[in-house]
């Protein structure tokens, strides 16, 4: 393996990515959508994902939601062994429960909201390789992470160039902004970001420039298939597309950004902590 990680590297690395993921967990804390604030809906949606099927038979999330007792004691799990994990960072017990209840929220919010949110499928795999002590195992699971991602890009490219039409549209960017933001520019008629878009509307070639040139940045990512040596560079196409995504499509996906630490280069890593508290 040419992609070896020190042990002060992982512990940052793992204290970086279980906080990113804390942080998003706090703010669907702070918006009401974590199990002790869904209030037991009626409601669910499995479609024909065997996963959620499981998940709806065995039980467990009715049990979840039936009264706050469980709910809330599921939401202070979480967020208890998630804030042991930034602070004990080789703890991989400690990993496996945060990463297991994660999980377990996600098949939560997805079923109870009726709509699978592709968004969180990041923080489902991203800790799984930090649970093995054995570096060996966690290289490779790394790697295969960073493959995955380089993939998960590409194919977002793949599928607007020959499955669906969007690339060939070239006004797509304009269509985008005024089929997604209209409800804001409505309802904000005054705020400088407003002003913004009613300017970038009045001149679309920027927009449709902006917007193909976001398609080819995806498809770029099949770079990182072959090389690690454009990592340096690939790992601010996610941050592109995605910033990109939420001011111009009104689409938050910035949670899967975590899969982007699969891209970070070592070299941007320091290689030791003179702080015992990082190790």
């Amino acid at each position: 393996m040419n992609y070896e990680l020190t042990t002060s590297q992982r512990s940052l690395l793992t204290r970086m990515i279980a906080g990113y993921i804390l942080f998003f967990y706090l703010l669907r804390l702070y918006f009401g959508v974590t199990p002790s604030q869904l209030g037991h809906p009626p409601l669910f949606a499995v479609e024909m994902d065997i996963t959620y099927w499981i998940f709806q038979g065995s039980g467990m999330a009715d049990w979840l939601l039936a009264n706050p007792v469980q709910s809330i004691s599921f939401d202070l799990l979480l967020i208890s062994s998630g804030a042991y994990v930034i602070w004990k960072p080789k703890q991989t017990i400690a990993i496996l429960i945060f990463a297991s209840l994660i999980g377990l929220y996600v098949l939560l919010f997805n079923s109870r909201i009726t709509h699978h949110t592709h968004a969180m499928c990041g923080v489902v795999l991203i800790l799984w390789p930090f649970a093995f002590r054995n570096q060996e195992y966690f290289n490779r699971l790394w790697e295969g992470l960073r493959y995955l991602t380089c993939f998960i890009y590409f194919m977002s490219f793949y599928w607007k160039a020959f499955i669906g039409d969007s690339f060939y549209q070239f006004n797509h960017g304009l269509l985008s902004v005024q089929g997604n933001l209209a409800e804001y520019i409505y309802h904000n008629p005054d705020t400088i970001l407003t002003g913004f878009y009613q300017w970038m509307i009045a001149h679309p070639i920027l927009l449709n420039i902006g917007n193909t040139v976001i398609f080819l940045l995806e498809g770029m990512m099949v770079l990182g298939l072959f090389t690690r040596k454009l990592d340096h560079l690939l790992f601010w196409i996610p941050v592109l597309v995605h910033v990109a995504g939420y001011f111009f499509s009104d689409v938050f996906f910035m949670e899967m950004l975590v899969l982007d630490f699969t891209l970070l280069p070592l070299a941007w890593l320091p290689k030791h902590s003179h702080n015992q508290l990082l190790t």
